[in-house]
């Protein structure tokens, strides 16, 4: 089986309930699903937490190197997971922690589907995924 990779950037509500729809797709076909989340204090973070639907892991904006190792650890017990990574690029303050992250994604892709959500498009995550999607608001 072929997982893929999505790469969604833009609005990060818009990007987050993107890959949320995705999930709920999956739930609907009874696949396994898994977030992570990395939370600035936004509104809509706090209403997730309240009617957690799915497995969510909600991370403070303080999260570490020795913490984000902790989540990469994780990440790696994951089988046939399809598993939604969002604002991360919140934490991930360097070109080496990126290219870390990179790698990471990378592993991961080769036993689950792996769905990001980042603000700013990175041209790295780009050339890794399979799906890239750029997601803003028009007001009209």
């Amino acid at each position: 089986m072929k997982y893929l990779v999505h790469y969604y950037y833009g609005d990060r509500l818009e990007t987050f309930q993107v890959g949320i729809g995705l999930l709920i797709r999956a739930l609907g076909h009874s696949k396994i699903v898994k977030v992570y989340l990395i939370d600035n204090n936004f509104e809509w973070v706090k209403k997730l937490s309240r009617e957690n639907y799915m497995p969510t892991q909600i991370y403070s904006l303080n999260v570490d190197n020795e913490f984000l190792s902790e989540i990469y650890k994780e990440l790696e017990t994951l089988s046939d997971t399809i598993c939604l990574l969002a604002n991360f690029d919140l934490i991930l303050t360097s070109k080496r922690e990126l290219n870390e992250f990179i790698q990471k994604i990378i592993a991961l892709s080769v036993k689950n589907e792996v769905i990001i959500t980042f603000e700013k498009k990175k041209n790295e995550l780009e050339n890794i995924a399979d799906y890239v999607s750029s997601i803003s608001i028009k007001e009209f």
